[in-house]
């Protein structure tokens, strides 16, 4: 097979004036929007005051891979941006700041000013100029986001590089990429100018701002790598970045694939963005996505090498496309798995109210390692009915192996994930053979599950995956004994009207009060009356008002005395009826 070869240009170290005098910048639109938080700005600041403050010479800014455009504007090249963005966008917003305050001082101050102060600050207004372009032949062309002006972020971006007064566009206008704009612009600003007011007198601030606007301009440094062909930019960004903090697995895969689609580019990046919608534009949830889809579609990995592991996959036009069309045939169904009662869609994606029962519990339990098998059962259009019976098993696995034996997740996370893939190359294909395999590789005993369940105690929580772990034991015992076909899991999960409480706590050992024996499932308003100190008589005529058929035996064991016996007692009879329900 013929091996293209890579072509490494020979990188240079432009300062940051140098940077913007000799190229044109343009974002293409499949590039992620400006994203810069508080946090980096602030990093920003504080490595331009490193210099300013005499403790650096000079400060590495970061790398900026680029193609290079056969075009070219007045003798510039163009440079598609393909790593860079956010520093370049940082600094074209920072160079409109300090034009704006050299400005508000000249106007402030013009009769107070020698010539030389108000020439460093003509001096500033022309570099900035310089740097930034005028309205119709800007340095650094942002990505088109939208046709309307109000929503487009390059016509944003335009405005913002020619305010000259305060900011006061509408937030509520303001996509998050428009608004990180403004945040940037405010926090920079801020801080300019809380610098100079460290200084008593008009000439002393001028100096301080020429000394800034210096140290910026010709001593922050990057590297620039400007390639002939996009296919090496590409390559260069990815092994640069492939390790970096900043961006996440996600950013790096799209990258990868708005190569490797070539001239179907603006349909797979059109996909991905329906694709990142779903997940409400959240990179780490759709890194989480693909991550999931991977395990179900190959194996599992972590996520630190889900990029290697994909590139070494899909590598050309026709694996992208396959890629992305199986991501967008799955996305709702994962937002489904993540937020199964969120809204209408959702709740009603599977017809099958027994499965949609099933997601919910996972949900609620705080579990997402089986989601790599509901996405290969539904790529593999497998009925409800059939995702019902291989859920309800992988439902049994998670609650035998962590929530009453206390194992590990990694035995679970790699099994489901086997499972899967073995759905998705169909060497598993009916329930009974997918549901055998687990019982084979995942399940835990009999015995193991009684032994364990006979100390099993969790801690009583009013919120979050404990609260619900518990409730869940309660709800399936009671529906157990009482056969109450869902009506118990609705009150429970759906209409949040029972709630777990202890039997009895004073008088009763510290070391069994949190023994699943010693709770109960009961309607709110009564266990707001059981709490504190009260006699078993008391708590005994509490438990008499519930509608919960099974409360009545616990009014008669409250009758005989609740004590440590009884907890050990119940919970052996809960032992027994777990490998049962489970």
């Amino acid at each position: 097979m013929r091996k293209s070869k890579l072509s490494i240009p020979t990188p240079s170290t432009p300062k940051i004036g140098e940077l913007f005098t000799n190229n044109y910048f343009a974002v293409p639109n499949y590039q992620r929007n400006y994203a810069w938080q508080e946090s980096e700005v602030s990093d920003f600041w504080d490595d331009l005051m490193d210099i300013v403050n005499g403790e650096r010479d000079g400060h590495f800014f970061g790398q900026i891979v680029t193609y290079k455009n056969s075009n070219n504007n007045n003798g510039k090249d163009i440079q598609e941006v393909i790593d860079g963005q956010q520093r370049l966008t940082t600094s074209l917003i920072f160079q409109s700041v300090l034009r704006n305050i050299a400005t508000e001082i000249k106007n402030d101050n013009c009769n107070r000013m020698t010539d030389d102060t108000q020439g460093k600050l003509l001096m500033i207004d022309f570099k900035s100029k310089q740097m930034i372009g005028p309205a119709d032949e800007r340095t650094l062309v942002l990505q088109k986001t939208a046709d309307s002006e109000e929503t487009d972020l390059r016509t944003f971006f335009n405005k913002l590089l020619d305010l000259r007064g305060e900011v006061n566009f509408r937030r509520d206008t303001m996509s998050e990429p428009m608004k990180n704009m403004v945040n940037a612009y405010n926090f920079l600003k801020r801080n300019v100018i809380d610098k100079l007011k460290k200084y008593d007198n008009i000439v002393d601030r001028i100096n301080c701002l020429d000394k800034i606007t210096a140290a910026f301009i010709e001593r922050f440094y990057v590297v620039m790598l400007s390639t002939e062909n996009k296919r090496d930019a590409f390559i260069i960004f990815e092994t640069l970045n492939s390790r970096g903090r900043d961006l996440t697995a996600s950013d790096i895969i799209k990258n990868h694939l708005m190569y490797a689609a070539k001239n179907e580019l603006e349909a797979v990046d059109e996909k991905w963005k329906q694709i990142a919608d779903v997940l409400k534009g959240d990179s780490k949830r759709l890194t989480r996505f693909i991550k999931t889809y991977w395990a179900a579609r190959y194996k599992f990995v972590p996520e630190a090498k889900l990029y290697k592991s994909l590139s070494g996959q899909v590598i050309d036009k026709d694996d992208t496309l396959s890629f992305i069309d199986d991501l967008e045939n799955l996305v709702v169904l994962y937002d489904v798995l993540e937020n199964p009662m969120a809204n209408k869609r959702n709740s009603g994606f599977f017809k099958d109210k027994e499965l949609m029962r099933l997601i919910n519990v996972f949900r609620h339990l705080g579990v997402k390692l089986y989601y790599p098998i509901m996405l290969a059962m539904y790529r593999k259009k497998y009925s409800e009915q059939v995702m019902k019976q291989v859920l309800n098993m992988a439902l049994r696995v998670f609650v035998r192996h962590r929530t009453i034996m206390n194992a590990g997740t990694n035995i679970l996370e790699k099994g489901y994930a086997k499972v899967a893939e073995k759905i998705y190359t169909e060497e598993l294909t009916t329930p009974d053979e997918i549901n055998n395999y687990m019982r084979e590789t995942l399940y835990r005993t009999n015995k193991e599950v009684q032994n364990a369940y006979a100390t099993l105690n969790k801690e009583l929580k009013t919120a979050g995956k404990m609260k619900w772990t518990v409730l869940y034991l309660l709800q399936e015992y009671y529906d157990y004994l009482e056969d109450s076909n869902g009506k118990i899991y609705q009150e429970t999960f759906i209409n949040d009207n029972y709630v777990p409480c202890h039997i009895k706590e004073d008088k009763i050992d510290a070391e069994l009060v949190n023994y699943i024996g010693n709770y109960s499932l009961i309607e709110k308003k009564l266990a707001v009356k059981l709490t504190g100190p009260k006699s078993d008589e008391e708590r005994a005529n509490i438990f008499k008002q519930s509608a919960l058929e099974y409360n009545q035996n616990i009014v008669e064991w409250l009758a005989k005395g609740w004590n440590d016996n009884k907890i050990d007692e119940r919970q052996k009879q809960m032992a027994f009826a777990a490998i049962n329900i489970w």
